[in-house]
């Protein structure tokens, strides 16, 4: 449901910070829509720096994904 929020927003890329033996789930949620994945850390405090450093951009919206329903309006 986020992912599907955020590509439905005006958002430019999606970047999704997970643990490797999760990527293959990231992907298949993802389907079509297109994700960049990056090496999560040991914390989420680590793995919010990687998304972070991926990013590469003046604006970064940072979302747990453990709440689901995040809105279009919430996004923007």
């Amino acid at each position: 449901w986020t992912l599907r929020a955020l590509a439905d927003s005006p958002i430019e890329r999606i970047i999704v910070a997970a643990r490797r033996e999760e990527w293959q789930q990231v992907r298949a949620a993802a389907g079509e829509m297109a994700v960049e994945i990056v090496e999560g850390g040991a914390t989420r405090q680590d793995s919010v720096a990687a998304g972070v450093r991926a990013a590469r951009s003046e604006w970064v919206l940072i979302h747990d994904a453990a709440r689901p329903c995040v809105s279009r309006a919430v996004i923007e």
